[in-house]
C-alpha cells in the first residue's frame, strides 16, 4: 500500500484491527526511529499515530460489502441508478447494466482493497460510504 494510494477517512488495519485514516504526514527529517517514513495518524476509539509500512490494506470482500448501505443485487452491490460493483476470480469492478441487467460497459480496474473501493466511492458520490444501522 502506497501513501499515494491513501485518503483521509480511508480504512486500514493495524495490529489486526480497522482504522480510520485522520492525516497522512509526509517523511521528514525526525529526531526518532520515524525519520524519513510516511506516518498515518489513525483513530479507533483513540489516536495514534503510526509507520504506514506497518499498516495493511484490507481486503475487500462480500462479507464487508455486506456491512454497508450498498443494495445487493443477484448481479452485484448497487452504487447508483445503472452503476454497480461486481466481482470475478480477479476481484471487483464496476459494471453498468441496461435495463434487462446486460452489462454495456466494464471498468478495467480491479479493486482488491476496501481503501481503494473508498476511493472510487467518494470520487463517484462526493460522500463515505456508510455502515448500515
Amino acid at each position: 500500500m502506497k501513501a499515494e494510494e491513501l485518503r483521509v477517512g480511508n480504512l486500514v488495519e493495524y495490529n489486526g484491527m480497522q482504522w480510520v485514516v485522520l492525516s497522512i504526514i509526509y517523511p521528514s527529517p525526525r529526531n526518532d526511529k520515524y525519520s524519513g517514513k510516511w506516518l498515518l495518524e489513525l483513530s479507533n476509539g483513540g489516536i495514534i499515530t503510526v509507520p504506514l509500512e506497518e499498516c495493511m490494506p484490507i481486503p475487500l470482500t462480500e462479507e464487508w460489502l455486506e456491512k454497508t448501505n450498498l443494495e445487493k443485487f443477484m448481479w452485484g452491490h448497487k452504487i447508483n441508478g445503472i452503476l454497480y460493483l461486481r466481482n470475478n476470480e480477479e476481484g471487483w469492478y464496476l459494471t453498468v447494466l441496461d435495463e434487462r441487467s446486460e452489462e454495456r460497459w466494464c471498468s478495467d480496474n480491479v479493486l482488491q482493497y476496501v481503501h481503494q473501493f473508498q476511493n472510487v466511492y467518494y470520487g463517484l458520490k462526493h460522500e463515505e460510504i456508510t455502515e448500515k444501522q
